[in-house]
């Protein structure tokens, strides 16, 4: 990572403010100087969650690299350098620590590395270092392990009271770390509760070292700065080369380019997150009859959240949101919502004016200054009292809403710039909104460093069943879904250098439909978006794509029907050491997906399970 082009890349792929100061909004980098430094964040239970990714990158052979503890700091888990080694420290007082090291003693060596450290069982912990340096022990203590009271990130505070049998030689990191998962959760450095000599806007460069190249096993890669999050990394090599030879086989990178668009400028950017959002003080008494909105906004989205306030109660509300595209103006004062919705879509990605007018029963809306929706209520109350801020691109997500429907009370994703309030209303704070500059699209992001939802937790195929998304890939081999009762039943679609492989088994042997693009390997990773309907029905087995239908399977045993599964459906790639028959590469999918439909069902991406390097608020466009 030695160009500042790399570095642009790197604040795209993080969504990362580029600040000079502590962030106020959502960052997942840090770096820390020669000298001691920490940052500490709320802490979370490992052996609750069971999993915890650090990616960094460091020029010291030692350093401490996370610290979790209980309040008496007796139970812990610990992860550090040592000598040029990834050590993973679990347990308790001296008699039950259990370490675990890497085999590789080089991770000093200034690259980027991703460790994945994981509680296998009650009695098994692991250690994997890029995806390729695996080690595991035997849990040594019987006895419960808890660390919820702190969590520290890169060092310790000078005389703090640390576990000195698990950490034997304290050594702060001078180096890098980025998208640090504890759990599903990535961790945001803008909520820290404290930090010492944290820089949380770029990772220095080295003098002497060229973009780094990172490959899988099966394919050469683009240019990649520093690593996304990652439950299960991808099989990672690192070599110096030159622009020139970095292989162009996709047509977009694995990180996308973020294309900026000058009239972004000084637009506020809402999705990174569904915390995301504006908070305006509350509506006061000079609003109990009317009121204005005025801002800019610029989407591809068909729903999510413009502004609400209600009262305690959620009798008195008012709200402007997105629903398939169209803007919807609804109000209440406690006696019957009035509901008002555009005569035109606006989510066309450019942008439009938006005005919305209360003025006793009647509510207007304008878009670039035309009328496009009008509406009264008719109740008898005339007044309108609430009581929480006015939020705007979004709500908090612990705020139950009935007034929104549920698909709309998602966080905005797109822009929005100079929300003004008439009369004027202060604006309080804002909660993970980014910088609007970047060309961003709805959908769910499959990072490079393996991640996947879980879409159902369980899910029975059955005799048949009909599957359709959309895909814009970044590679050309991937799991696209999968679902499979334990060496029995199963059915998974997977790409294969550029190929689509649909393979089911009832319990009589496997059948697989076909689908290979005329234009070769790279036809489905052209940067357009690709519709696929997959349909098993009976014996059979079909999968068209764009409206093009493949080679068709069928299954030699017409005696069984079901794929009797009602296991977890898998979308993007398979969980550690879960093996499906059906997918024969196990590499994670690479890209945007969108527009889940099973058997008519659309299905939420937002609200699935994620674990790994999986953005569910938005996707790279370029």
């Amino acid at each position: 990572m030695s160009t500042f082009t790399n570095f642009l890349q790197m604040l795209f792929s993080f969504l990362l403010y580029n600040d000079n100061h502590h962030p106020d909004h959502g960052t997942r980098l840090v770096s820390f100087p020669e000298c001691e430094g920490y940052v500490r964040l709320n802490p979370t239970d490992f052996y609750d969650v069971g999993e915890m990714v650090i990616n960094f990158r460091t020029n010291r052979p030692s350093g401490l690299l996370a610290y979790l503890a209980d309040d008496l700091h007796e139970d812990v888990m610990a992860v550090q350098l040592v000598d040029g080694r990834v050590e993973a420290i679990f347990g308790k007082e001296v008699t039950d620590i259990t370490r675990v090291q890497s085999s590789e003693d080089t991770y000093g060596d200034g690259m980027w590395h991703s460790v994945v450290i994981s509680k296998i069982s009650s009695k098994k912990v692991g250690l994997r270092v890029d995806g390729v340096d695996y080690a595991q022990a035997k849990f040594r203590t019987r006895r419960s392990v808890i660390t919820d009271g702190v969590m520290f990130i890169g060092g310790l505070p000078s005389n703090f009271p640390y576990n000195k049998h698990a950490i034997r030689d304290l050594q702060p990191l001078a180096g890098c770390m980025a998208n640090i998962t504890v759990g599903s959760s990535v961790q945001n450095f803008a909520l820290a509760l404290s930090d010492l000599n944290a820089n949380y806007t770029f990772c220095p460069a080295e003098s002497s070292s060229q973009p780094v190249l990172m490959t899988t096993t099966s394919e050469a890669r683009a240019l990649v700065t520093i690593p996304l999050a990652t439950s299960q990394p991808a099989v990672m090599k690192t070599r110096e080369v030159t622009p020139a030879v970095v292989p162009d086989e996709c047509k977009l990178g694995l990180l996308g380019s973020g294309t900026v668009d000058p009239l972004d400028a000084g637009a506020g950017f809402f999705g990174a997150t569904n915390e995301s959002r504006y908070e305006f003080e509350s509506l006061g008494r000079e609003y109990v009859t009317q009121d204005a909105m005025y801002f800019s906004l610029k989407t591809a989205a068909e729903y999510g959240v413009l502004y609400y306030t209600a009262d305690a109660g959620q009798f008195d509300f008012t709200s402007l949101y997105l629903e398939d595209g169209y803007l919807v103006y609804t109000f209440d004062y406690g006696s019957g919502a009035v509901v008002i919705q555009s005569n035109e879509r606006i989510n066309d990605n450019q942008w439009h004016e938006v005005r919305t007018m209360r003025e006793s029963s009647l509510g207007i809306i304008f878009i670039d200054g035309q009328r496009v929706g009008q509406g009264q209520m008719t109740g008898t109350s005339r007044y309108l009292s609430v009581e929480t801020p006015l939020y705007v691109g979004g709500i908090p997500s612990d705020l139950e809403v009935d007034d929104v429907p549920p698909r709309s009370r998602e966080s905005l994703i797109g822009c929005i710039k100079d929300f003004t309030v008439d009369p004027p209303r202060e604006k309080l704070s804002e909660y993970e909104v980014l910088q609007c500059g970047y060309s961003f699209e709805p959908g769910v992001f499959f990072g490079q460093f393996d991640g996947y939802l879980t879409v159902e937790e369980s899910f029975n195929v059955g005799v048949s069943v009909e599957i359709s998304l959309e895909i814009k890939p970044r590679k050309t081999t991937g799991t696209i879904f999968s679902v499979q009762k334990p060496n029995m039943d199963f059915m998974s679609l997977e790409m294969r250098a550029g190929e689509l492989f649909l393979t089911v088994e009832n319990g009589g042997g496997e059948f697989t439909a076909t689908f290979s693009p005329a234009e070769g390997e790279f036809a489905l990773c052209d940067g357009e978006w690709h519709h696929i309907i997959v349909n098993k029905d009976r014996y059979f087995a079909s999968l068209t794509v764009d409206g093009i239908p493949g080679v068709r399977g069928e299954s030699t045993n017409m005696g069984q029907l079901e794929t009797d599964t009602d296991d977890p459906l898998y979308f993007g790639g398979l969980p550690t050491n879960v093996v499906h028959d059906g997918i024969t590469k196990n590499e994670h999918y690479v890209g945007c997906m969108k527009n889940v439909v099973i058997n008519g069902e659309s299905k939420s991406l937002t609200n699935s399970r994620t674990s790994g390097d999986v953005d569910t608020q938005s996707c790279p466009a370029d």
